[in-house]
């Protein structure tokens, strides 16, 4: 195949307008999601010089998504996605209105910075597993994988793009002016999910009420090879890999100040949206399981260079690098369970690895935060990218099959969990 049709096969999902408005409804969304969680980590860092509570700022973004991932899966399931999702957007802008107000009466302290950014989080965790469903099913089965990485173009283009705006606004601006351009993207992503139709109730779902739905999603889980083989593989490397997230604030404020922290996290950004692009071309090359091998180191890399040096060049290069390894990894593995699983349960499982994938992040960020508090932030990171070689060894044991042979093995246990 030329690299031609890898670009077409990339961006074939276009083609299909349901999929255009989720796609532009998501970036909206990400954008509100990378300018909040930079406005918020720095004024964090003027509130308190503690890494404890600058790394509690991940943990408030990602550990909604621990608690309350799963049953938003199962909501997405059960109930009219349209309407479930243009519920969830409303409580995420009613959050993000709350902190701009808080923010302009000077009411923002540690609490309750953590306690609207974790409100916030909420909204996100619960409409995550609907939306990325939302987007596989706007494209034919064929197309899964290009969609699931123009998903991660989204949130790429995001993540490059949002820090360096938010780092600037904070410069010469405010954070005020940060949360207020959060709560307008918001609006446009809630437009955004008011364009997707309602689709009929599937038949075969064997689940009505949260109950059933959370015990068949556990059942379904414990007899998925694949489900169980994700987890172990997303634990692994999310856990390690959290640290860069959780202590990057704390690295940054040392010389590069809040617009240096905006460049920081943009090109991690840029590296991901990077590796987006190069991702179908990479899988031809080497496979699967090779490009995630080469991304794990990519990402151990990175996060030594982040630790070792001080320069912002340098810095910036190494979190390109990193981006690039957390993106493969990333996509690849949610794309495997989208493949491997029937319709009715697929919001399910993919809220199952979210719930792995922010717990991780949460969890980790909160025990990174410790660390750095008793040997410092770099030590810390050199430490992370040790446990990120470990991830690497697990992921080898563990390794990704191709499609035909997960479908072949996924859907016996899907009739059997089904029956029960």
């Amino acid at each position: 195949m030329t690299s031609s049709r890898f670009a077409d096969s990339l961006w074939a999902p276009f083609r299909f307008a349901a999929f255009r408005w989720l796609w532009m409804g998501a970036l909206a969304m990400n954008l509100s999601i990378w300018m909040q969680s930079v406005g918020a980590a720095w004024v964090m860092v003027s509130l308190t010089p503690s890494p404890l509570p600058v790394a509690l700022v991940q943990t408030a973004i990602s550990l909604p998504s621990f608690i309350f991932g799963l049953p938003g899966g199962v909501f997405a399931d059960i109930f009219d996605r349209r309407r479930y999702l243009l519920l969830t957007h409303a409580g995420m802008l009613v959050s993000a209105v709350l902190l701009v107000v808080w923010c302009a009466c000077g009411w923002l302290g540690p609490i309750s910075l953590l306690a609207l950014t974790f409100a916030f989080g909420i909204g996100f965790a619960m409409q995550g597993p609907a939306w990325y469903t939302s987007q596989a099913e706007a494209v034919p089965v064929g197309l899964v994988t290009s969609a699931m990485a123009l998903s991660s173009v989204s949130y790429s283009c995001a993540r490059a793009v949002g820090p360096a705006i938010a780092g600037a606004l904070v410069s010469f601006s405010g954070v005020i002016t940060v949360f207020a351009i959060c709560a307008l993207l918001l609006a446009g992503s809630l437009a955004a999910a008011m364009t997707l139709r309602s689709k009929p109730k599937d038949a075969l779902a064997p689940a009505v009420t949260l109950r059933e739905g959370l015990i068949t999603a556990i059942r379904y889980a414990r007899s998925s090879s694949v489900i169980r083989a994700q987890t172990a593989r997303t634990l692994a490397f999310v856990g390690a890999g959290s640290a860069l997230w959780a202590l990057l604030p704390l690295v940054a404020s040392e010389s590069a100040g809040a617009g240096g922290y905006g460049v920081l996290l943009g090109s991690i950004g840029v590296g991901t949206l990077f590796g987006a692009l190069i991702i179908t071309w990479l899988r031809a090359r080497v496979g699967i399981n090779g490009m995630l091998s080469g991304a794990c180191l990519a990402y151990a890399v990175g996060t030594v260079v982040l630790a070792l040096l001080s320069n912002t060049v340098a810095q910036s290069l190494a979190l390109f690098v990193a981006g690039i390894g957390w993106m493969l990894i990333g996509t690849s593995n949610l794309a495997a369970i989208q493949l491997s699983v029937p319709a009715w349960i697929r919001a399910r499982s993919v809220a199952i690895y979210m719930l792995v994938f922010q717990g991780s992040m949460a969890v980790g960020g909160a025990l990174w935060g410790l660390v750095a508090i008793h040997v410092g932030a770099r030590n810390s990171l050199l430490l992370a990218a040790a446990m990120t070689l470990l991830a690497l060894w697990l992921m080898h044991c563990l390794a990704i099959k191709p499609v035909t042979q997960v479908q072949e093995g996924s859907l016996g246990s899907d009739n059997e969990v089904a029956e029960h």
